[in-house]
């Protein structure tokens, strides 16, 4: 196992160098897996699938019509007027 887990650390740390990896790649995908579950509410694992329904395709259809900057504009922009109006997010509920 000591020599599985050494000859995995090296070829990660080889492919590491290999494809310029930074500490900062996942940030994109973890800003979006956070408003997910903002939008969907908090511990509603149904809103949170319809979140990513609409996330996904607002992510997929407005890059088509718009450049990727104002895309990106467009959709945070929609995630702002659902959360006015449904500040719990979809399926989530007001706590007492």
């Amino acid at each position: 196992m000591v020599i599985a887990c050494a000859s995995a650390a090296v070829a990660g740390c080889l492919m590491g160098a290999y494809i310029n990896l930074n500490p900062f790649m996942g940030d994109v995908v973890l800003g979006k897996a956070l408003i997910l579950v903002i939008l969907g509410g908090m511990g509603s694992m149904t809103g949170i699938f319809y979140a990513g329904l609409l996330l996904g395709a607002l992510d997929a259809t407005l890059p088509v019509f718009f450049s990727g900057s104002v895309a990106e504009v467009i959709a945070m922009g929609a995630i702002i007027v659902v959360l006015l109006f449904r500040p719990t997010g979809f399926l989530g509920r007001a706590i007492a």
